[in-house]
């Protein structure tokens, strides 16, 4: 299901696409890197859990057109992120989220791929908001949310964890 072309698409310096099986060593690359987890409780996720987490992505795809994407930059893959639908206080949303390898920070490609995943948010659903959630130490990922629109809720936030929305 990919009548709308989302699990190809190319931004200013980035190509995203729908991960697959063969992309399991570039997944668990950046979503275990002990750098990119430094604000997840826990720590870096055990390869078991992110190979759980790379079907979960591609059953997203199957069942809604839409999940997560891989980012590629010259060739690499330098990071992971997009849209799912998710819940928030009762409400249906999509849930933004990012997640890139080091040597990809300070470039830019973190919001330029929420602004792509925003804007295939409007287009899929315009009544649905975007949530983006991160703790509120997390300045770089609280950074990209506002950048691209988003809001914080205080009535939305959850202890340490902040939720920024394009409305509510």
């Amino acid at each position: 299901m990919d009548d709308l072309g989302l699990a190809a698409r190319d931004t200013a310096h980035l190509h995203l696409r729908r991960p697959t099986s063969d992309d399991l060593n570039a997944v668990l690359g950046i979503e275990t890197d002990p750098s990119t987890n430094r604000h997840r409780p826990g720590g870096p996720p055990a390869a078991a859990v992110v190979i759980d987490e790379l079907r979960a992505w591609d059953e997203m795809w199957r069942e809604h057109g839409i999940g997560y994407w891989l980012a590629e930059h010259a060739g690499s893959e330098v990071g992971i992120g997009g849209i799912r639908p998710a819940v928030i206080d009762s409400r249906p949303c999509w849930n933004l989220y990012y997640r890139f390898a080091p040597q990809a920070w300070g470039k830019g490609y973190a919001t330029e791929l929420a602004r792509e995943a925003l804007a295939v948010a409007e287009r899929l659903s315009p009544r649905l908001p975007v949530a983006a959630r991160a703790r509120e130490y997390n300045a770089a990922s609280l950074a990209v949310a506002r950048k691209v629109g988003l809001v914080e809720r205080p009535e939305l936030r959850h202890g340490d964890v902040v939720v920024l929305t394009n409305w509510w």
